[in-house]
């Protein structure tokens, strides 16, 4: 079954084409309605042989070491620097097991007895599950209409190996303050800056060392992180003390500048040592000593995060949902961690639901 319908746009006239063939759906646009028609008759004239001479449509068998080459090529190098070395780690291993094996022999029960391999090395179940989260997504883009390789993935009846809870450390508001007066002692001038920024908007490492000063918005008082794990752009709010302080450091770094009259961008908030137009890409060093000085050595730099994250659900000012946009989670699912720290928001919802339900009583 086939339509053509005549659009009048922006650009001028286009034919737009609709034709289901087998159960699927195919649109196209032309510019004439030549085009289109001859468009129609292809895909009907395909329909007629694929029914009548099945023989000349029969899909090229695919090996695994293809698929991943192309997944590696198209997908993987889309993804943030770490997630490429994690999943391309894991996919070597893939390829050199299962590189040669048919797409279509690649059943469940064989994964099932690959990650059991894994499992016998003694390593954890985050680790083998980062072997799953690898290939998985390959065998997804398999049984797309990008490629058509795989009717089914065989991933959807492999489950993931249970996982103990991530680490969501708390610090005290003395704590807080021991730390952030630690870190304003140490060698590093950049630190006192970190810490603060971390604390204020649960940014990644990352994420805030490649931070530039056309990022930090005085007037609208947030920071924009361009370059994020997700590779979307987000925006987070800064209170008015954090943004006291930044623009101290602003003045101290540029005492001849206006904020209005000198572009900032490409300047980075965190310059590196040998290289001041380039970013730092670490701050271990610094942080571990600072954090020595003041007992909280169990406490790493992306913990800041975390507590950032916790300090917003224990005020009882935002809820979980929130938490997730600020930290730029790409489902709640990540979110979940923080669950148990989200009394204060539930006990302010379930005061306002009495206020309404029992003004009586």
């Amino acid at each position: 079954m086939a339509s053509i319908k005549r659009y009048v746009g922006k650009t001028g006239i286009s034919w737009q084409v609709r034709v289901r063939k087998g159960g699927k759906l195919k649109t196209g646009s032309f510019p004439t309605k030549r085009q289109a028609e001859e468009f129609i008759a292809l895909e009907e004239s395909a329909a007629v042989q694929q029914k009548y001479f099945p023989q000349l449509y029969q899909s090229v068998a695919h090996n695994v070491g293809e698929l991943i080459d192309l997944y590696t090529q198209r997908v993987l190098s889309q993804k943030a620097p770490k997630t490429q070395r994690t999943h391309g780690s894991c996919l070597k291993w893939w390829r050199e097991n299962l590189g040669d094996t048919l797409l279509t022999h690649v059943t469940p029960a064989l994964l099932e007895d690959y990650i059991q391999v894994l499992r016998n090395k003694g390593y954890s179940a985050p680790y083998v599950n980062s072997f799953i989260n690898s290939l998985s997504p390959a065998f997804t883009l398999a049984c797309s209409p990008r490629l058509n390789w795989l009717k089914s993935n065989p991933f959807s009846y492999v489950k993931r190996l249970r996982e103990a809870p991530g680490r969501a450390p708390m610090l005290t508001p003395v704590q807080i303050e021991h730390l952030i007066e630690c870190c304003d002692n140490s060698k590093s001038k950049l630190l006192g800056l970190y810490c603060r920024l971390a604390l204020a908007c649960g940014g990644r490492k990352r994420e805030i060392l490649h931070l530039t000063w056309d990022n930090i918005s005085f007037r609208h008082k947030s920071v924009t992180f361009p370059q994020t794990k997700g590779r979307r752009q987000r925006t987070v709010p800064l209170p008015e003390v954090i943004m006291h302080y930044v623009k101290r450091v602003y003045d101290e770094r540029f005492p001849d500048h206006y904020l209005a009259d000198v572009d900032m961008s490409g300047v980075p908030l965190f310059p590196n040592e040998r290289d001041p137009s380039k970013p730092r890409n670490e701050i271990h060093i610094a942080f571990a000593n600072a954090r020595a000085r003041c007992d909280l050595e169990h406490i790493r730099p992306h913990d800041l995060r975390h507590i950032y994250a916790g300090n917003l659900l224990i005020s009882g000012q935002a809820d979980i949902l929130t938490v997730s946009l600020m930290l730029g989670h790409a489902n709640l699912n990540q979110t979940k961690r923080y669950l148990h720290l989200s009394h204060g928001y539930i006990a302010q919802a379930v005061e306002r639901m009495a206020e309404q339900v029992f003004k009586k009583a």
